[in-house]
């Protein structure tokens, strides 16, 4: 971006005796400052925002989700997830924590010939002849009363007891899941997660010996982990290969990112799976992976103890055992590991996510906890612990953030994701992070779209829906120097997490919280307003950079924190507007719980739009002068697109000869009517050709340049 650009932006908070009667400490300056200088370039952006897919079923008598609806596709198309976090097979609904079914090769093809969840334990020895556990297991999966009394129908949709299920295979494969992403515009990188162990922890009545706990581990092939490599990146020429081509795909998938099991320090923390399984395990699968596809990332994930001492419960006996083991998992595991893991992946909730059925709002005092835990991420440093967890693996590993969400269904969760994303791109994580969940198979309330079980309405949006759209449609790729002095503040209480966490009391939180990232000539700022109660009134100084008249503004918002899409879809949204910026300087106010994106374009480079009135349709314009020398105009117009807000725009000029010699426009725009110059100091006489791609709209016309 060279010199040319020194922004300040001053943001001036008014009336000081409302503001203290909204409980806000007046104490600093309310002549807030936000200074970007781009000059001062603080890193690329390296982090690939995406989302999960979190199993392969919907639960008991739940119709699959119709992976062929242009509905589905069209919401991906919208918020263009970078990449994709798929796990595992899971056995259906009600029993607790069945996990780790692996892949075989039979797993693959049509519904009908694919492995059903009994024949699938029967392939890793789990049958009719097993005794205690397994044979427990196994008969909970084929016991007709274990959904007892269940309606056959609802809603004119078959409704099957838990038998009938486990006869059926699961709803959905690995095959229809990669195959549905692939048919996205742009196709998101992978991320699989794969069982090392099998694990079981039955909470329901056992048929045969009548207990109401059983635990069950059984150490997988590591040839699961080989074959499903092999089947998913060889070429068409192998058998695996030829067999992926069989089902659909010759092309390979070419998935690269493996994470081997999944939180597998849970079950030896709380249930004693012992730490040898779990490194030899581990080892195994990495070899067995690596020796399919030397080319692959296998990751894992570590206990995340990145929390200060005095934010756990070592005083409690209760918790202090628990918290030793935690430490102690990391300890005995990473060294005897590390050679085998090229990056590590930790899991950060924020406060009250919800359990996946319930949907409980926060008081007031808890939204502002919610509001200040990314503060209290970065005054403690939670980036930097998690380094030094990842940097025992190896110095530099890159860190993953695999799953992050705050309640995801309402407002403050959405609010509290871009505050969180702001702070993952600010520091460390330097290959991707996820919302945990798309909400494409199971349905909960971490989602960030939903559906009704009996698919009877379209898929909708919720509102961290919105906020992974802002960051894949608003965030340029290089991150400059943001600096926020002397902002309003507001105080925390502290928060009880219910478990060996205790969130402490936090004063003097800053209301305010942004990003600035550029691209090309653009500008992109960002800005988290906190505040439950006000909103702030800005103005914005600009130095040394000079706007186009237009600016374009979103801002994701609702009626209340609490605000939710679920009854009326478009509560919470993404509210477009322009203004015209005043040379210098210009005024906003930035609205109470919402998030907030300013673009500015550079006005003396790339293209410049004319007018936000939206055209009819696609059109190129002959340029002006023609001949020319040595500059011209073009000008261009694009229309709305309903399904998203943005376009993807290409201008390019080529030679006679087909050859490229200018890209003048290469970037995603709003609908409207654009002009863009094009000088030719370095081209000689000729004839030349101008091309303009969006979307499936396509056009060329001819220039002359006379020297």
């Amino acid at each position: 971006m060279g010199n040319y650009l020194n922004l300040i932006i001053t943001v001036l908070f008014l009336v000081p005796s409302l503001l203290n009667a909204q409980g806000i400490s007046t104490s600093g300056s309310l002549e807030t400052t936000i200074t970007i200088n781009s000059d001062s370039v603080v890193k690329p952006v390296q982090v690939k925002i995406g989302t999960g897919v979190s199993s392969l079923h919907r639960g008991p008598g739940w119709p699959p989700v119709d992976l062929s609806n242009p509905d589905l596709l069209d919401l991906f198309n919208e918020v263009k997830p970078a990449f994709i976090n798929l796990q595992y097979t899971k056995s259906p609904g009600s029993i607790e924590h069945v996990i780790g079914l692996p892949f075989y090769p039979e797993s693959t093809g049509e519904f009908a010939q694919r492995l059903s969840y009994i024949e699938t334990i029967e392939m890793m020895g789990i049958d009719s002849n097993s005794i205690g556990a397994e044979g427990d297991l196994y008969a909970l999966f084929t016991s007709p009363d274990t959904f007892s009394g269940a309606p056959t129908t609802i809603n004119d949709v078959d409704y099957y007891t838990y038998e009938e299920l486990c006869s059926r295979p699961p709803h959905k494969n690995y095959d229809d899941i990669l195959q549905f992403f692939g048919r996205m515009e742009e196709p998101p990188q992978i991320f699989i997660r794969v069982p090392t162990i099998f694990m079981a922890y039955i909470d329901d009545p056992l048929p045969h010996s009548g207990n109401t706990r059983a635990e069950i581990s059984v150490d997988l092939d590591p040839q699961t982990g080989a074959q499903m490599v092999h089947y998913f990146n060889d070429p068409p020429t192998t058998e695996l290969g030829k067999l992926r081509a069989a089902n659909g795909h010759p092309e390979p998938y070419n998935v690269k990112y493996f994470m081997l099991g999944n939180e597998i320090w849970s079950p030896q923390i709380n249930f004693g799976l012992s730490i040898d399984r779990v490194i030899n395990q581990t080892i195994a699968f990495a070899q067995a992976m690596k020796t399919a596809d030397p080319t692959i990332t296998i990751v894992f994930n570590p206990v995340n103890n990145s929390f200060p001492e005095s934010f756990l419960r070592t005083y409690d006996p209760i918790y202090a055992e628990y918290i030793q083991k935690l430490r102690n998992f990391n300890t005995e595991v990473i060294p005897a590991i590390k050679d085998y893991i090229d990056a590590v992946e930790f899991f950060q909730y924020g406060l009250a996510v919800g359990d996946g059925t319930v949907l409980p709002p926060l008081d007031k005092e808890g939204w502002k906890s919610s509001m200040a835990l990314n503060y209290i991420y970065e005054k403690y440093d939670n980036a930097g612990l998690h380094r030094k967890i990842a940097d025992q693996f190896g110095v530099g590993i890159p860190m993953i953030m695999g799953e992050f969400s705050g309640p995801s269904a309402r407002l403050g969760g959405a609010i509290y994701d871009a505050d969180y994303m702001i702070y993952l791109l600010k520091n460390n994580y330097n290959i991707f992070v996820a919302n945990w969940n798309s909400g494409l198979i199971e349905l909960n309330s971490y989602g960030i779209m939903n559906q009704d079980v009996f698919n009877s309405r379209p898929p909708y949006r919720r509102p961290n829906f919105y906020t992974l759209k802002m960051f894949a449609n608003y965030l340029g790729d290089t991150i400059v120097e943001s600096i926020i002095t002397d902002p309003p503040l507001f105080d925390a209480k502290s928060y009880d997490t219910g478990d060996f966490l205790l969130y402490p009391a936090v004063q003097n939180v800053p209301s305010l919280n942004s990003i600035a990232t550029t691209k090309d000539d653009k500008l992109y700022l960002m800005v988290i307003n906190r505040d439950l109660d006000n909103d702030i009134h800005s103005q914005v100084v600009l130095n040394n950079f000079v706007p186009t008249e237009l600016a374009h503004v979103y801002t994701l918002n609702g009626p209340s924190i609490d605000a939710t899409n679920e009854i009326v879809h478009e509560n919470v949204t993404i509210k477009g507007s322009t203004f015209n910026t005043a040379a210098a300087s210009f005024s906003y106010t930035f609205e109470k719980h919402s998030v907030t994106v300013i673009i500015l374009d550079n006005s003396t480079t790339g293209a410049k739009q004319l007018s936000n009135q939206i055209p009819d349709q696609f059109e190129l314009m002959q340029n002006y002068p023609n001949p020319f020398n040595p500059s011209t105009t073009i000008k261009y117009a694009i229309p709305s697109n309903v399904k998203r807000e943005m376009s993807n725009v290409k201008l390019v000029v080529y030679d006679i000869l087909g050859r490229e010699v200018a890209t003048l426009v290469n970037e995603t725009q709003q609908p409207g009517s654009y002009e863009v110059l094009f000088n030719t100091s370095d081209l000689t006489s000729g004839i030349y050709f101008y091309r303009l791609e969006t979307g499936n709209f396509a056009e060329t016309k001819k220039m002359t340049l006379l020297r």
